[in-house]
């Protein structure tokens, strides 16, 4: 399971999620651009939770998009 915080800070802009407007995109997407996992959520929720137990391990990018617009990306690893 993965899981992030949306009211973190993005080191780019210094936005938090919760400062934007609209439905919020998360993908998750191997070393290929391959995306594995796609979920929207409200600007109003606080964590976002994607299930990885179908996923092998390894490291993956998780992309949080507004308007088709990368607003953050962060490198991370699975593990089971």
């Amino acid at each position: 399971m993965v899981s992030y915080d949306t009211q973190q800070k993005n080191n780019k802009n210094n936005k938090s999620l919760s400062d934007l407007s609209n439905a919020i995109n998360i993908r998750l997407v191997d070393d290929k651009g391959k995306v594995l996992r796609e979920d929207k959520i409200l600007q109003t929720e606080k964590t976002v939770s994607l299930n990885t137990e179908t996923i092998p391990p390894g490291i993956y990018y998780l992309h949080i998009l507004q308007l088709n617009r990368k607003i953050i990306k962060r490198q991370i690893v699975i593990k089971h």
